[in-house]
């Protein structure tokens, strides 16, 4: 079994613009040609990831659309900042929205995502499906989903180790973009007893923002495939709050939690 948190997808790099649409992301803020040197040695490649993460985080925000394949069919999209954040994951046929506005959780889905999602019962997940529900800081469920919600949680899966060998393939084009990729291991709590890759494909000149991701993990005769594109990188995400949403603590007193 793999961790919950890499459901998620790898595809090769040739496939990322036709299924993400990379053709059509903005060429985002850099205006300067500066490069790193790209000379493939475990140095460089520790320092151009870091480098990467870094502009990152620096950003504050981004736009994402995440796919997974093999032995699970997921899809995760939305739009991640500090202050506010919204995600959108269909598993199954079935979705569930959480939304990060004002320093509250909303959460909207299908009974059968919100059991999990919540932590809650069968029951109270019937009596909150297809609605927003509210979710305080002190509600339990609160630091989990918002734990999800920020740069890290977003390329988190597709950083390799950098405690182990890395290496830079050679620049190649990604959706009309000129991108660098970081080659590695999976850091271990993505893998978990899982054995696989992953990588960075970040742009080739300064700031070196993530463009897309790929993982793949092989545990004996599953297989799980995730890529990512990013794009929109420190654009302002904007929600208002839901109206009508019902407090989590309705939800609880519901119905039993057994």
């Amino acid at each position: 079994m793999y961790p919950h948190a890499v459901l998620r997808r790898l595809l090769p790099v040739a496939v990322l613009a036709a299924l993400f649409g990379l053709g059509s992301l903005p060429a985002g803020a850099a205006t300067t040609t500066t490069t790193l040197p790209l000379a493939n040695t475990p140095q460089n490649a520790k320092t151009l990831l870091s480098a990467a993460v870094n502009d990152a985080q620096r950003r504050g925000s981004v736009n994402f659309l995440d796919r997974t394949t093999g032995t699970t069919q997921e899809l995760l999209q939305g739009a991640v900042s500090a202050p506010t954040a919204g995600e959108t994951l269909t598993l199954g046929g079935d979705s569930v929205t959480v939304e990060l506005v004002g320093g509250t959780v909303y959460v909207r889905g299908a009974s059968a995502l919100l059991t999990n999602a919540l932590g809650i019962s069968t029951a109270q997940a019937a009596f909150a499906n297809g609605k927003w529900v509210a979710i305080q800081p002190s509600d339990a469920p609160f630091q989990l989903l918002t734990g999800t919600l920020n740069i890290q949680s977003t390329i988190g899966d597709f950083l390799p180790d950098a405690t182990k060998p890395l290496r830079i393939g050679k620049v190649t084009t990604v959706g009309g973009k000129k991108v660098i990729p970081i080659i590695g291991s999976p850091i271990s709590s993505v893998a978990g007893r899982a054995k696989g890759s992953a990588a960075l494909f970040v742009a080739d000149k300064y700031p070196f923002l993530p463009v897309a991701g790929s993982l793949v993990l092989k545990q004996q005769k599953d297989t799980l495939l995730e890529s990512a594109a990013f794009k929109d990188w420190g654009v302002p995400v904007q929600l208002s709050a839901p109206t009508g949403a019902i407090p989590f603590q309705t939800v609880l007193t519901s119905a039993p939690t057994g």
